[in-house]
């Protein structure tokens, strides 16, 4: 069975943790080089619920949120859409 290849874009726009403007600027970034919006994004378990908050307070479509152990805090992974 072959696995399925996820590539990530990853952004570090704040180590100390997670704000509006940072994730708005690893989104522009995104948008400038892929032409679209993140499939999902991945950040730090604690943070799913703040990044979720802010996607919704800088008026973002809704996109899919996971927490996963290996993201450090500050890091936002944005998964590449497959064409």
């Amino acid at each position: 069975m072959r696995r399925k290849r996820i590539t990530y874009k990853i952004a570090v726009p704040n180590r100390n943790g997670y704000t509006a403007e940072g994730l708005q600027r690893a989104i522009s970034a995104f948008y400038q080089a892929h032409h679209t919006l993140p499939a999902s994004i991945v950040v730090s378990p604690s943070a799913v619920g703040v990044v979720l908050d802010l996607l919704d307070a800088l008026d973002l479509p809704a996109m899919p949120v996971a927490g996963n152990g290996g993201v450090l805090v500050g890091e936002i992974w944005m998964e590449v859409a497959k064409s």
